[in-house]
């Protein structure tokens, strides 16, 4: 009974993998390796192993998947006009990877050798760009399970951390900063009184104003330093020095009016210094690409959000 139901499982493996239906497949592989677990010393039950053809087969498409898509990047021209293409194979391997855990580590190998492949030539961080834009692009009712397929993608290979990164900017609610300044509130807490605390008065038109201080000379430092050849650090030392001349401070004493009417541009330079940092490479490599369209790289930066200088 057992040897019968080893050979119909060995049947499904093979249809179902015939029939590309991955998650079906997974199931088999997983019921017979715990069935091999239990009956492998029975060779009347497994006269060889399960996985006999099954990984050969397996592997040797993904392969054949990632050396069809290399063929599509042997020139710029011809990646362009093959681009649909390649995404259709980049998919087809995803499939694997997402829905086939046992060959994970050897579809992603394949998978990232193809990226590094596109990404090696001049052209290939725009064309990776763009791959990772359609990758996010749902396709609605017709297809979940490739939509599915296809953010997993995006958050498995680091290839598309800044097309995550645009989401995230994009999906992320920016609050004006009128109305952010209106809804902050502060409290002062009474050391020897816990629980208790009175709400402080803010000065919301003067908060506002040191905002729009910040905001227009953050912008000022990105267009100087964000361009790439900039020296970072000079901008560095700029914030560096307008620390210093900040010095001394007292926090017992309180801020004067000339500590507060310094610390918009402290934070511009702080802001700026993080922003070229963390995004400024993405920025240039993207606008210099073909495939970049007006206003995209923008979207790469990684921009404070108001609530984070306002407070």
């Amino acid at each position: 009974l057992v040897r019968n139901h080893v050979e119909r499982l060995r049947v499904s493996v093979k249809s179902h993998w015939s029939e590309r239906k991955y998650k079906e497949l997974q199931q088999d592989i997983d019921d017979l390796k715990s069935l091999e677990k239990h009956f492998q010393s029975h060779s009347a039950v497994f006269q060889e192993s399960w996985n006999d053809g099954i990984i050969k087969s397996v592997e040797s498409e993904v392969q054949d998947l990632g050396n069809e898509a290399c063929l599509c990047l042997t020139s710029e021209q011809t990646a362009k006009v093959r681009f649909e293409e390649f995404r259709r194979l980049f998919l087809r391997m995803g499939f694997v990877l997402v829905e086939l855990p046992l060959f994970k580590a050897f579809t992603k190998a394949t998978m990232s050798s193809v990226l590094q492949v596109c990404i090696d030539e001049k052209w290939g961080y725009g064309y990776v760009f763009k791959l990772g834009l359609s990758l996010r692009t749902k396709g609605g009712d017709e297809n979940p399970d490739q939509d599915r397929v296809a953010q997993m993608l995006l958050s498995e290979f680091s290839h598309f951390k800044e097309v995550m990164t645009m989401v995230w900017n994009e999906e992320t609610i920016r609050k004006p900063a009128e109305d952010t300044v209106q809804d902050i509130r502060g409290y002062t807490q009474d050391p020897l009184q816990p629980g208790t605390s009175d709400e402080v008065d803010i000065e919301r038109d003067e908060l506002l104003g040191h905002f729009r201080c910040f905001d227009a000379t953050y912008k000022v430092l990105l267009g100087e330093f964000l361009p790439a050849g900039a020296d970072i650090n000079d901008l560095v030392r700029k914030t560096t020095k307008r620390a210093e001349q900040m010095k001394p401070l007292s926090c017992a004493k309180g801020w004067d009016g000339k500590v507060k009417k310094s610390i918009p541009d402290l934070l511009a330079g702080i802001f700026a210094l993080f922003t070229v940092l963390k995004s400024g490479d993405a920025y240039n490599r993207l606008e210099s690409s073909a495939e970049a369209s007006e206003g995209l790289g923008e979207k790469l930066l990684m921009k404070p959000h108001n609530i984070q200088v306002l407070t």
